[in-house]
């Protein structure tokens, strides 16, 4: 009776960890946010890239899409750039990304607010 039981109780964690997988997975394919692991990791990789272009980092989302990362990057760099000088900082941050997150991928996006438009600018 005693074995019988233990069998139920580990068939019953097996389940669990599979059923906790399987959500994990579909997160995934839908664009889940990352880990709050990830998401300090990619923030750390580009604080130098960031601190030496001199702007300000406004805001950042990390999403898990399978085994890759997307890390939007909302960034005002407080002078005017040229093009040459935001793909030179956008290459730099998915150097400096990929090295602490594999596979990752940075959007670099320039403006001056995070990622949700201000209540007086907001069109919808």
């Amino acid at each position: 009776m005693g074995d019988s039981v233990i069998v139920l109780l580990l068939c019953l964690l097996a389940i669990g960890s599979y059923v906790r997988d399987f959500r994990g997975g579909l997160g995934e394919l839908a664009g889940a946010s990352a880990s709050p692991e990830s998401v300090a990791a990619a923030r750390r990789s580009l604080r130098s890239a960031i601190a030496e272009d001199g702007g300000a980092l406004q805001d950042m989302s990390v999403t898990k899409l399978g085994r890759t990362f997307l890390v939007t990057v909302y960034y005002n760099p407080g002078r005017p750039v040229s093009a040459a000088e935001i793909d030179s900082l956008n290459l730099r941050m998915i150097q400096d990304a990929r090295k602490a997150l594999t596979g990752a991928d940075v959007l670099l996006v320039i403006t001056e607010h995070p990622r949700r438009w201000p209540e007086a600018l907001n069109p919808f």
